[in-house]
């Protein structure tokens, strides 16, 4: 959003102009709220407020407080009707994320502990009703399964920061497992959990993960595919002849490869020679000219490898691409042991499918999302505000990875949480 490493490009209303396109987006996709992250505060917290308050996003951290008193910064949770199911969200950064300590204390605020942070606020939740919490997280690394070990009450846990997209099952002995769901980065994917309550009892209790059979499917799917790709790989170890022509032709590949960039080297350093604000990159340049020479001088140099060499060469090939195929095989047998014990999912028993939607990262998407925000610059932001370069030429789209969480009234209508 709007951070301080953009300072020295972007003045700071181009900046805050920045972030009301970001948090427009969000709140155009339905996004009810958002956890701070650690480039998020750069202009301080109340222009921060202010734009979220304009753009109709919630900021939600239960652990960023005063220095002076210990009060919060933001709200800490907010409880959300679906149906007749109240579901709680709770906002938990981490003090592994990337904060800026020195930057917090002159804004006169602090990160406290987010397990007790994230305990105290799902106590809150749950006496006011809500049958299902989860907290969305701006956190390090081992903190997530620091905060949903000390919170029992959490079940899921939407996290950030790390750039990952997984499911993930966390272990909770006496209090029931949580999952920890992650969507990615740069806007690559949409994450979406859709939550089947139970039919009869408690709507989530003994919740269970619905989507283990088809990650399971496309994992064993895809390691099918690479160990075809490795057998054939194996089958074409083995012409002696035909490696050694194979060898030559990579060689004189390379060889005129490095060729051509001597010579576009050789044109472009006199003008970068006489160019005196340029001398670390006439220097730079001149030392990728003579790295590249030298390769040239060496693979000449070299002599090609004799029939008998070549034959010892395929030899060890082919035993790393068996012993890789073997682990491969070892591996599929486990995934396909795994999947044959699985239960079909009991429609009576409350379970979740979390997904990962693939998103077009394309030009083309940058153009669709980019006609959807045209009502933003009636408040004055301009595509030279927001960046050196227009907003459609940029190589990643303007939108970041989100999880929205549905809960299905019946199996097959699912009910957005938030209304879009």
């Amino acid at each position: 959003m709007f951070t301080r490493y953009t300072r020295h490009r972007l003045t700071e209303e181009a900046i805050k102009a920045k972030a009301h396109l970001i948090l427009g987006v969000y709140s155009k996709l339905g996004a009810c709220c958002l956890v701070p992250g650690e480039r998020d505060m750069a202009l301080g917290t109340d222009v921060l407020k202010q734009v979220a308050r304009d753009e109709h996003i919630t900021l939600l951290a239960a652990n960023i407080v005063t220095i002076d008193g210990g009060k919060p910064a933001f709200k800490a949770s907010l409880l959300k009707k679906v149906g007749s199911t109240n579901i709680g969200i709770i906002g938990i950064v981490g003090k592994k994320a990337g904060y800026d300590s020195e930057m917090l204390s002159k804004a006169g605020l602090k990160i406290t502990d987010p397990s007790q942070a994230a305990k105290r606020e799902a106590a809150v939740l749950k006496s006011k009703g809500a049958k299902l919490i989860l907290a969305i997280s701006h956190l390090g690394f081992g903190e997530e399964d620091m905060v949903l070990k000390s919170a029992p009450d959490i079940t899921f846990l939407l996290g950030s920061h790390q750039g990952r997209r997984l499911t993930r099952k966390i272990e909770r002995p006496g209090a029931g497992p949580a999952w920890v769901a992650d969507a990615g980065v740069r806007g690559q994917y949409m994450g979406r959990i859709d939550l089947y309550p139970a039919a009869n009892g408690e709507p989530f209790k003994h919740l269970e993960d619905g989507g283990v059979e088809g990650r399971l499917k496309k994992e064993i799917a895809r390691q099918e595919k690479t160990l075809e790709r490795e057998k054939a790989r194996l089958n074409s170890q083995g012409d002696v002849k035909k490696s050694m022509e194979q060898e030559k032709r990579r060689r004189t590949a390379r060889i005129e490869s490095l060729e051509r960039r001597i010579s576009s080297l050789e044109k472009e350093l006199p003008g970068l020679k006489k160019d005196r604000t340029k001398s670390a990159l006439f220097a730079r340049k001149s030392t990728y000219l003579k790295r590249y020479k030298e390769q040239i001088q060496s693979l000449k140099k070299a002599p090609f490898p004799t029939e008998e060499e070549t034959k010892k060469r395929i030899e060890i090939r082919r035993n790393s691409i068996k012993q890789s195929i073997d682990r491969m095989t070892k591996r599929l047998n486990e995934k396909k042991k795994e999947l044959n014990k699985l239960k079909p999912n009991d429609p009576n028993k409350a379970h979740f499918i979390s997904k990962a939607i693939p998103l077009d990262s394309s030009v083309k998407q940058d153009q669709k999302i980019a006609s959807k925000i045209k009502a933003f610059k009636a408040s004055g932001i301009q595509e030279k505000a927001i960046s050196t370069k227009p907003v459609l030429q940029r190589k990643q789209p303007l939108i970041k990875p989100v999880m929205p969480l549905h809960i299905p009234l019946e199996p097959k209508h699912p009910l957005p949480l938030i209304k879009r």
